[in-house]
């Protein structure tokens, strides 16, 4: 495992570690493995909590969904449940600034 996701694995004994992950990376941990594949290794092995909207999991449903991917029903189901059931789920408040789609790569709900 690569020193980095080591580390988080070494600090979450200590610290609870939280992080939002882009839908991209988690489209491409499952499908192609690379270092996405080990971000949701480490999130598996509890190195830390996803933390997901339902816009996130929105968007991750619709991307599993694409005829691209080859999936059925079931299975955009089943992958969609293990990403619900390990995930904190994030309700932003009805205040939480909304930005525009060229800017969603560095959004940050407080």
């Amino acid at each position: 495992m690569d020193a980095e996701i080591e580390s988080v694995r070494e600090t979450s004994t200590t610290h609870i570690v939280i992080a939002t992950v882009d839908t991209n990376v988690l489209v491409s941990g499952v499908f192609f493995g690379g270092l996405p594949g080990k971000i949701l290794t480490a999130a598996r092995e509890g190195a830390f909590t996803f933390a997901m909207t339902p816009l996130l999991l929105n968007e991750l449903r619709e991307v599993f969904a694409r005829k691209m991917f080859g999936l059925t029903p079931d299975m955009v189901q089943l992958l969609m449940e293990g990403f619900e059931d390990s995930a904190m789920i994030v309700y932003p408040d009805d205040d939480a600034v909304v930005t525009p789609r060229q800017f969603l790569d560095h959004l940050k709900i407080e």
